[in-house]
């Protein structure tokens, strides 16, 4: 028997607490012991020795102990090449536009528009057959699939409601006579939600919008603002409670932390309003993202080891007002549209490619709807996120289940992968706010 090397051994005087990352469990010990002195040998040879059985498999159960002939790194990889490789739930991203009717500081798709999508060329959502003709003949490759999210992304998608209307529509129906359950996100800044489009919204089975708002009033409006410098946040609260009025949709809420809006004061007036609309009623959802960057794209964002500073007093705020603490900080990586094999992303010129970031990078387009996927290029994509390739150092971390490597797109831009925020949080928040 022996200790998982991915846990996370956190002493604070006589208390010895072990997280492990690949269940979300903590315990603690209590001994008069120097527990700074305890190697992962020492703690293994301690834990089996002075444990009841019954605690030994309490421990087992949480997959802080286990078998001594067990290789974690393969168990762990070979857990991440099957989710990458399941093709029962998947993704398709759908991008009608990359113009937005915002001007917001930090949007890293402004050089995209500029530079290669001032002009619209062949536009497929203006006669979608080849996309419809497309879908079907790629998902009925996939004979385990059940479920199908179609994600609209942008820019703002919002800017076409009517191709969202006419394509969301049609494939719903496609879906469903393959018995196959369909799902709608859009990914949208909130400020073009109307009646008619809430109305619309009741139409579809499954649907959830994710809506960003950046502080309280004021720092959002200098953050997020139409052309003219008018501020959203008020169109945006508004559209929010009109969606939950008026439809089953869910809705999520992100708010970015940066330099420039992280207020404590402003945080709380937020929150407290987000809690009128409903986010204690299971269909508002808040999420505060960690970054997963030191800011190569995003400047105005904290970098990972700031957030992890601040995230106490943040840890502190989201616990007081009565969310779970838990979701804010626990839990596994994401399988996202780039590491699922069969999740795809459509420009509307008819492009593919497997990371929504990459929309209008022609470098990173693995062919079209109209000849086909390219797949010797998307081979470079299968070695990039396949778990051989991913780096011993990380892999040997005790923290690999939770983030696997890292976003892919940085070792497709030949980049080191950079530990996601929550590496740091986690330990904060157990030392800080969880052990109070």
């Amino acid at each position: 028997m022996k200790l998982s090397k991915y846990v996370l051994k956190i002493p604070k005087g006589d208390k010895l607490y072990i997280y492990s990352v690949m269940t979300s469990s903590l315990v603690c010990l209590t001994a008069n012991l120097n527990w700074e002195e305890f190697d992962n040998e020492r703690l293994s040879r301690f834990l089996v020795k002075d444990l009841k059985e019954e605690d030994i498999r309490k421990l087992r159960d949480m997959n802080i102990l286990i078998d001594d002939e067990v290789d974690e790194s393969s168990v762990v990889k070979e857990i991440y090449k099957k989710a990458c490789n399941q093709s029962s739930v998947i993704d398709l991203t759908l991008v009608p536009t990359l113009n937005c009717n915002m001007n917001c500081q930090y949007c890293f798709q402004k050089g995209i528009r500029k530079q290669k999508f001032t002009d619209i060329g062949q536009d497929i959502f203006l006669d979608p057959g080849k996309l419809y003709d497309f879908i079907e003949s790629y998902i009925s490759k996939l004979s385990e699939i059940k479920r199908v999210n179609v994600v609209w992304f942008g820019g703002e998608p919002l800017l076409r409601k009517d191709v969202i209307k006419n394509v969301s529509i049609e494939l719903q129906d496609f879906f469903l006579n393959c018995y196959i359950e369909p799902s709608f996100e859009f990914i949208t800044n909130g400020t073009l939600i109307t009646d008619d489009f809430v109305e619309f919204a009741r139409a579809l089975r499954r649907k959830k919008f994710q809506i960003t708002i950046d502080g309280w009033e004021s720092s959002h409006d200098k953050l997020r603002h139409f052309n003219e410098e008018e501020g959203s946040f008020k169109i945006i609260i508004q559209n929010i409670a009109k969606i939950l009025s008026d439809t089953s949709s869910l809705i999520s809420v992100r708010i970015n932390l940066g330099r420039a809006n992280y207020n404590l004061t402003g945080l709380r007036k937020l929150l407290s309003v987000l809690i009128e609309l409903g986010a204690h009623s299971g269909r508002l959802n808040v999420e505060f993202p960690s970054p997963i960057t030191n800011t190569e794209w995003y400047s105005n964002t904290f970098d990972i080891y700031e957030f992890a500073e601040i995230s106490v007093d943040l840890l502190r705020l989201y616990k007081e007002l009565g969310f779970e603490v838990e979701k804010l900080i626990f839990g596994s990586a994401p399988i996202c549209t780039a590491r699922n094999k069969y999740s795809l992303a459509f420009d509307y010129e008819g492009k593919i490619y497997k990371c929504w970031e990459h929309v209008g990078e022609e470098s990173m387009v693995l062919g079209d709807i109209f000849s086909g996927i390219d797949y010797s290029k998307y081979a470079m994509w299968e070695e990039q996120i396949s778990s051989f390739f991913i780096p011993e150092k990380c892999s040997d971390c005790c923290f690999f289940p939770n983030c696997f490597g890292g976003c892919p797109l940085f070792r497709i831009r030949g980049s080191e992968p950079t530990c996601p925020a929550s590496r740091f949080l986690i330990s904060k928040a157990i030392i800080n706010e969880i052990l109070g």
